[in-house]
């Protein structure tokens, strides 16, 4: 008895540490400091789940009830799609997270019925209260003591952003109203309601649309439910009033005080409705290309972690009014649309029936003892459903830590059942389940381990970089790569890095590393149009006579994994100009204005077609047709490209290369600006218009002395000519 009762208190002990650790997650470093609560987290889940296997399988034993076969099934799901997976490390980072998940219900769902989850409710509501206080104060500017990051009017607490804290206080609020009800005595549901307040004031003030529509619902269905069961008090109801009235008060003061009301969330829910809104239309393209993913590989997903690099090769062409093509969408905005995605329709399927597994449940107990306790895992799972659709973040899914962890234990303490005989269907011992899971955990912590030694250096190599330091920072990220041999995101790092070493060297060497580096990072991600892109540079700067085909096989590879890849496709037409293929080069150029959604019933486009469909093309036609393209879609990088390419093939002129300098001041970059305008003074020393150009250019990069001098040699130039200042 001794015995049980010490395994029970370490069992509680490894719950609330990992809770503790939920929140904290994002965080990375602290003042340079690198900080391990990923791995903090895991290894509270291995203590917790080592502990109730036990206990669970010695009291209960047997099979498997229906809901954990479905646990262990919606893992053997996801576990085939990571087996088969063609991005082994990407898919590594997610499933270890999936195991933790499945383990975390899995361990609650084994729980006895009458457990006691008073602290672990008390904590997590501790902790949403600390983290609305927090967000609080970072509306009023205070938000320097864990990042520096400027949210403009935004509560982000201490996760990754506003819409992560609005998923994770979403799923905390009931459980401030399961105590406020529950709560017998003055300083309970004193306490409760205090913490309602703040919860209810983070979830708005981090102007999450999906959060504020998910706390919406939930707030509405518990409402229905407490009115119907009758469970809730007069004096409730009057103490419930007056919270709201408190809570709308406390909102609109923070509304008015605040620093940016285009980002409050009567500012943002009014972008919603407003016509042509390019956040409603980017989440439509958004789902019409992931529904494209999901009928390329419908059975089994593309591999868990591989949506990023694997959706930009499905994106609609509309995407590039919105966002460079070169850009990956990190999520679907919609859990289940990604879910399926990457896992494919069959964990969908067993997801989706623990769900309804878990609903018969809590219904079925909602008649028996405690009604308030089911009504409130159900409206926690019903308002993670609601924002997994609207997708304030990764809910159930396998991206935000904190918020998935919680969804999950509220699904497994909703699968509990009272029998312990199992699900007669499918005869599974509930301790070869337990033997598995704690093998794929170990391994999933012991991964963790080896991320957190490679990102720990790889965030050193970081800070050298930014401090000036390369040397230093190429030497942490090699030992970030030795010791996580199999992340491509380092290997890719250390190549750029040794390539700006080459270009400023020019040392062979240099490029030889950089070009191993790529390779390493390319076969380890098959998917990334980013590193084959790279390789084509690289190529391109090591022998392009002697490397063509190796050019041209890399740019096919990018532009078949990225459809959209523009600097490819431009790279592609200037291949083809150096072969003398200008009829092939003006047929991309005319493409690369049809994928920039350049109206096709432009002047502009009705030179281009002509000049591609010339037998002669005029390729300087078609460079200043592009170059004021650009111009006028304010893409100065892409117009100071063709603006090159344009006077490089005509007589040297000074105006062409002050242009210029004025296209890279546009830009902000002062060095090739001053490089531009100094060349065009090199062919008119006597412009004045060039040489103030160049002084402001000095002055805004603040370089003082040089603008003085400057100015003093525009004077001196005006009296030559007898001018008047």
């Amino acid at each position: 008895m001794e015995k049980e009762r010490i395994i029970d208190l370490f069992e509680e002990i490894s719950l609330l540490f990992l809770l503790i650790t939920l929140p904290f997650i994002g965080i990375q470093s602290v003042r340079g400091f690198i900080l391990p609560y990923n791995l903090l987290f895991f290894l509270g889940v291995f203590i917790f789940f080592a502990l109730q296997a036990y206990s669970n399988n010695k009291k209960t034993g047997g099979f498997l009830t229906f809901g954990e076969a479905l646990l262990f099934l919606f893992f053997s799901a996801c576990f085939i799609s990571f087996f088969f997976s063609k991005y082994p490390y990407g898919s590594k980072v997610e499933f270890s997270q999936i195991t933790a998940y499945v383990c975390l219900a899995f361990a609650l769902a084994g729980k006895g019925k009458d457990a006691p989850f008073q602290k672990m409710f008390w904590l997590l509501l501790a902790l949403g209260f600390l983290e609305s206080i927090y967000s609080i104060f970072q509306v009023f500017g205070i938000d320097v003591f864990i990042w520096s990051v400027n949210f403009r009017s935004r509560g982000f607490g201490t996760l990754v952003n506003p819409n992560h804290l609005a998923g994770y206080l979403v799923l905390i609020f009931p459980l401030s109203i399961y105590f406020f009800c529950s709560g017998g005595l003055n300083i309970i549901k004193s306490v409760s309601g205090i913490f309602l307040v703040f919860i209810v004031t983070g979830i708005v003030i981090s102007s999450s649309q999906g959060g504020i529509l998910a706390f919406g619902l939930s707030c509405a269905s518990f409402l229905f439910f407490l009115i119907k069961k009758n469970i809730l008090k007069t004096e409730d109801k009057i103490y419930l009033i007056i919270i709201t009235f408190v809570i709308i008060i406390l909102n609109i003061s923070f509304y008015n005080f605040t620093r940016n009301k285009q980002e409050t969330l009567p500012g943002r829910v009014s972008q919603i409705i407003e016509e042509g809104n390019p956040s409603v239309k980017g989440r439509l393209l958004n789902w019409y290309g992931t529904l494209r993913m999901i009928e390329a590989k419908p059975f089994l997903g593309w591999g868990p972690g591989t949506y990023k690099d694997v959706f930009i090769k499905y994106r609609p062409l509309e995407f590039n009014k919105l966002e460079p093509s070169e850009h990956p969408r990190l999520y679907a905005h919609n859990d289940f649309l990604q879910m399926i995605s990457e896992t494919g329709i069959l964990s969908f399927c067993f997801f989706s029936l623990l769900i309804i597994v878990f609903f018969k449940n809590t219904t079925k107990i909602l008649k028996e003892n405690d009604p308030l306790f089911y009504l409130t895992l159900n409206c926690i799972l019903i308002a993670g459903l609601a924002a997994g659709f609207f997708n304030t973040s990764f809910i159930f899914h396998y991206f935000i830590m904190p918020s998935a962890s919680l969804f999950w234990m509220v699904l497994g303490l909703g699968l509990r059942e009272n029998s312990s005989e199992g699900f007669s269907g499918l005869k599974i011992k509930r301790a070869v389940v337990y033997v598995v899971l704690l093998l794929f955990l170990s391994w999933g912590m012991f991964f963790q381990i080896k991320v957190y030694r490679g990102n720990t250096w790889n965030l050193k190599a970081d800070r050298f970089s930014g401090m000036g330091l390369p040397d230093d920072a190429v030497n942490n990220l090699r030992r970030a790569t030795y010791i996580d041999e199999e992340n491509d995101i380092y290997r890719y790092s250390l190549s750029m890095r040794y390539f700006s070493s080459f270009l400023k060297t020019r040392s062979d060497d240099y490029l030889w590393l950089a070009k191993e580096e790529m390779q390493k990072a390319a076969e380890l991600n098959p998917f990334s149009a980013v590193y084959r892109y790279q390789m084509a540079l690289i190529y391109l700067n090591e022998d392009p006579a002697g490397l063509e085909k190796e050019i041209d096989k890399e740019l096919d590879k990018v532009t078949d994994l990225n459809p959209s890849h523009i600097m490819a496709y431009l790279l592609k037409a200037e291949q083809a100009e150096i072969k003398q293929d200008i009829n092939r080069a003006a047929g991309i150029y005319k493409q690369v204005y049809e994928m920039e959604q350049g109206d096709r019933n432009s002047e502009f486009y009705s030179r281009l077609s002509k000049e591609s469909e010339n037998n002669n093309p005029n390729i300087l036609e078609i460079y200043n047709l592009m170059y004021k393209f650009y111009y006028e879609k304010k893409k100065l990088q892409k117009s100071a490209y063709f603006y090159e390419k344009l006077i490089s093939c005509l007589p040297e002129r000074g105006e062409a290369f002050n242009n210029l300098g004025v296209l890279y001041l546009e830009m902000k970059d002062f060095k090739k600006a001053e490089g531009f305008f100094n060349k065009a003074i090199s062919l008119e020393p006597e412009n004045v218009e060039f040489h103030r150009n160049l002084a402001y250019t000095y002055k805004i990069n603040n370089e003082l002395d040089k603008y003085d001098l400057k100015m003093e040699e525009i004077d001196r130039i005006r009296n030559k000519k007898g001018e008047k200042k």
